[in-house]
Parts: structure tokens; sequence; C-alpha cells
């Protein structure tokens, strides 16, 4: 008998987590879904100078660090820990790259700003990022 509660409570333990496992991936999805908002904003704002494009830029900006500790912090396996760590550097990475063009097109210098994502600096961030 107690064999058999042995077994439940380890299917019970499967099961959280398999649950934060899921927790985990649906945030690291949105922070990337956020981080592709941003870009876009950022290309919308690019195009046209109006500041209404930036919202998404200006809602990832301030948070994607704590973003990054808690998926961190809520990860069970260490190598998707170290993983997660090594994101870091991309993302503060591509956030400087959005933030250098956004300041850029902010001081009317839109060619300046057009040259750097002509330069193809972003695409392989978000390659990097993504994959």
């Amino acid at each position: 008998m107690e064999t058999s509660f042995r077994a439940f409570s380890e299917i019970e333990k499967s099961a959280a987590t398999r649950k934060q496992t899921f927790v985990v991936i649906n945030r690291a999805d949105d922070l990337l879904s956020a981080l592709i908002d941003a870009e876009t904003g950022q290309r919308g704002y690019l195009l046209t100078g109006d500041e209404a494009f930036l919202g998404p830029y200006l809602a990832v900006r301030d948070s994607v660090s704590s973003q990054l500790e808690e998926l961190r912090q809520r990860t069970l396996i260490h190598a998707a820990r170290e993983h997660l760590a090594a994101l870091a550097p991309l993302m503060d990475a591509k956030m400087a790259y959005l933030s250098s063009n956004i300041e850029l097109r902010r001081n009317n210098n839109l060619e300046a700003a057009l040259v750097n994502v002509r330069g193809g600096q972003g695409k392989p961030l978000m390659d990097s990022i993504s994959c």
C-alpha cells in the first residue's frame, strides 16, 4: 500500500513540474513577443516620427531585465537557466540598438537611423535571441 502512495506522490510532483515548465515557456514566449512588438513599434516610429508607435517599446524597455530574472528564478532546469543568463546580454544589446535608433530619430537624424537599420545589426541580434 505504501508503494502506491509513493507512486501518487511522484505523479503529483511530476504534474507540478510540468505545470511550472508550461508557465516558464509561456512567459518566455510572452517576452519574445513583447520584444518583437518593441522592434515593430521602433520601425513605425522611424518611418512616421509618431511617438504613439513607441508604446510597445516603452512597455518592454523597463521590464526586460526583470522579466528575464523572473524566468531564471522560475526555471527548474540548470541548462535552461544558463541559456537565459546567456540571453541577457543579447537582450540588452537589442534594447540598446532600438534605443539608439529612436534617439537618432528624435534628434531629427532619420538618415543615421536608417543607416543603422540597413547595417543589419538588428536581425542577427533578434535571430540569436529567438533561437
